[in-house]
């Protein structure tokens, strides 16, 4: 008896450690799991952060590709200024009725009538004086509501014949808007190319004004004619220090879990400031040679204004009376910019 009790109780102790082990198996298991999933996570918002800070990179380095390139993006294209482009294209509006499109449907005798008295209803007594009268109603709100539907549908009619009506005049008016406007285009080009002065300064400024910048460039661009001297002249405000970005690069940090940035030195920042003014400089009259197409002008004044590279109030460059001599030569030779730019000036 003592034998038997002795073998259940090992037997159930060992059930118990078993039981044990196995609780403590799956903890491990479900430990190993957690940190997997952790590392798993963690790898995956390292590899986002990572791409963030490549899409980063990427920007960065197109944003001051863009701004070394001003001048290299406009030489070899054609700048004359495309007349026809300039034409607002002729839409005009769908004439759309709505529910004034949809008569209302006349009114079905059938449908307020009572339904005949069948065999045995008109044995039941006074079945059919109330049949009767219940026609006569009947008859009643038909003619009523043929009455209600008339008058809506006159109302419904004057009102399409309205709406039709405005609808015509806005089409005639749109078409007439286009037409004076194609007109006051086909004015300018005749006028351009007949070489009055206010038509001059108009072309150019739209020539300048229809110029692709990077964002954030400004849009202050003044012109003027003189017709005695065939000169040009360029009233321009370059972007400011701005648009040349702060940051360098960015870097992702995996210790810190955190993006961080290296700034761009203050003279790389100066160097490509100067390099924006002398190409934009370069880029405005080149593309003014190059847009005149009927050759009216023979030199231009550039009068542009910048922000200073130190703290003083910005500057202005003025560039007096260039000549239209080969201009593609001194443009897409290998010397720096900013020389051409001195050389000219000096000139």
């Amino acid at each position: 008896m003592q034998r038997a009790s002795a073998q259940a109780a090992q037997a159930q102790y060992r059930q118990q450690m078993q039981a044990i082990r196995e609780a403590e198996r799956i903890r491990r298991q479900q430990e190993r799991a957690r940190i997997a999933g952790q590392k798993e996570q963690l790898t995956h918002y390292h590899e986002e952060q990572e791409a963030e800070v490549e899409a980063r990179n990427r920007d960065l380095g197109e944003s001051v590709n863009r701004i070394e390139s001003i001048l290299a993006e406009a030489l070899g294209r054609d700048h004359r200024l495309d007349f026809e482009k300039l034409k607002p294209l002729l839409r005009l509006p769908q004439f759309d009725p709505k529910s004034l499109g949809q008569a209302e449907p006349a009114p079905r005798p059938e449908d307020y009538l009572p339904k005949p008295l069948g065999f045995f209803a008109r044995l039941v007594p006074g079945a059919n004086d109330r049949h009767q009268i219940a026609i006569r109603d009947a008859r009643a709100r038909f003619d009523a509501d043929v009455m209600r539907q008339a008058e809506g549908e006159k109302a419904r009619k004057a009102a399409l014949r309205a709406e039709t009506a405005a609808h015509a005049e806005a089409v005639r008016d749109i078409k007439e808007t286009i037409s004076r406007q194609h007109h006051e285009i086909d004015e300018l080009k005749a006028d351009y190319e007949a070489g009055k002065p206010d038509a001059i300064r108009q072309y150019f400024e739209l020539v300048l004004s229809s110029e692709h910048y990077p964002d954030g460039w400004p849009e202050s661009v003044r012109v003027a004619f003189v017709a005695e001297s065939k000169q040009l002249v360029v009233e321009y405000d370059f972007p400011g220090l701005e648009i040349v970005p702060e940051i360098a690069t960015y870097k992702y940090i995996k210790v810190k879990k955190e993006i961080a940035t290296t700034q761009r030195s203050d003279v790389e920042r100066r160097h490509l400031y100067s390099s924006v003014i002398a190409q934009t400089t370069l880029r405005v009259v080149y593309v003014l040679f190059s847009a005149d197409y009927s050759g009216h002008v023979e030199s231009i004044v550039f009068n542009g204004t910048w922000t200073r590279l130190i703290k003083r109030p910005g500057g202005r460059c003025i560039l007096a009376s260039l000549p239209f001599e080969q201009p593609e030569k001194c443009l897409l030779s290998s010397i720096s910019r900013e020389w051409t730019l001195r050389r000219v000036l000096k000139g």
